[in-house]
């Protein structure tokens, strides 16, 4: 294994290798598990292939996307995908009722269902407290590492190219972060603004399937994500 590696713009001929990576660096991600347990699955591989060519092709001034490629084989380590709010948006004549959206998805019988709406619902809440309209900043739209190249200082340096593009254009960077992601980007500066708490095993349908995801015996446990400022 090389010891060195590149950062490059991300291509769309990368975007399986992203895919599957960003799958693998999930793997042990609880939320995600849970996720992929439901009536209708959430698939992390097919959702990344849907979603990451459209990321690509973003316009500079919408955000980029960038590979951390090892020098000598090329092989894709991990990626980042920017998001860039230039602040032009006009403010909505009807504003989102996020307390009606939530007992809406509460009222979701599908458990897994139920926990991929409600964290859609906190996420678009925060959206609208952190980046109003008129908001200029930057933000994770996913970053991944691939677990056998963790603490090579691969996600600092993607974490990077997005603080340093930020101190140029006098931005601000949050994110909606995992628990991983949370880890990675906290010796970079940022700081926990607004906690979302929930307790896996009120949505899981099936025990935990490695010991790896397990918190207590066949439990899933609570699960924290973080929005880092």
């Amino acid at each position: 294994m090389s010891s060195s590696f590149s950062i490059r713009p991300a291509q769309v001929s990368d975007v399986p290798a992203m895919a599957r990576l960003g799958t693998e660096a999930f793997r042990l991600d609880r939320n995600t598990q849970v996720k992929a347990m439901g009536a209708d699955p959430y698939d992390h591989e097919a959702t990344m292939n849907e979603l990451l060519p459209g990321w690509i092709a973003r316009a500079p001034e919408k955000g980029f996307t960038v590979v951390a490629a090892d020098d000598a084989s090329g092989e894709i380590l991990g990626w980042v995908c920017w998001g860039i709010a230039t602040g032009c948006s006009a403010p909505s004549p009807t504003p989102t009722d996020h307390d009606a959206k939530e007992r809406e998805a509460r009222a979701e019988p599908d458990p897994v269902a139920r926990l991929g709406r409600l964290t859609s619902v906190n996420m678009r809440r925060w959206m609208d407290i952190l980046m109003p309209p008129g908001t200029a900043c930057m933000f994770f739209m996913s970053i991944a590492v691939h677990p056998a190249h963790q603490g090579r200082g691969v996600g600092s340096a993607l974490v990077r190219t997005g603080t340093e593009r930020a101190d140029q254009d006098g931005l601000f960077i949050w994110m909606h972060a995992s628990e991983a992601g949370a880890l990675m980007v906290q010796k970079h500066g940022f700081e926990v603004v607004g906690e979302y708490d929930v307790d896996l095993d009120e949505f899981a349908i099936a025990p935990p399937p490695l010991p790896e995801l397990a918190r207590g015996e066949g439990k899933w446990g609570h699960y924290t994500f973080k929005y880092m400022k």
